[in-house]
């Protein structure tokens, strides 16, 4: 059975920057925060998101309620660490 992801109540959205070496991906990228990570999904927290079919770790640079993406959303992964 798989598990339904409820989004954080409060500012639902983490603006993160992933951990890529292609210069013309380097900028920030919206996901949904799951309610169970929102404590620990803070900013400058270390995550994982999947970005293009592949986990790859990311840095959490804000919380926000909104997105500007007019698409769907991803959720993060998992909380990381806070280094």
């Amino acid at each position: 059975m798989t598990k339904t992801r409820q989004a954080a109540e409060h500012e639902p959205i983490a603006r993160v920057l992933p951990m890529l070496s292609v210069p013309h991906l380097d900028r920030d990228f919206d996901y949904l925060v799951d309610a169970n990570q929102s404590d620990d999904a803070q900013p400058g927290v270390r995550v994982r998101v999947r970005f293009h079919g592949r986990l790859v770790d990311a840095f959490v640079l804000e919380r926000r309620s909104e997105t500007e993406h007019p698409g769907k959303l991803g959720w993060l992964d998992r909380v990381v660490s806070a280094e």
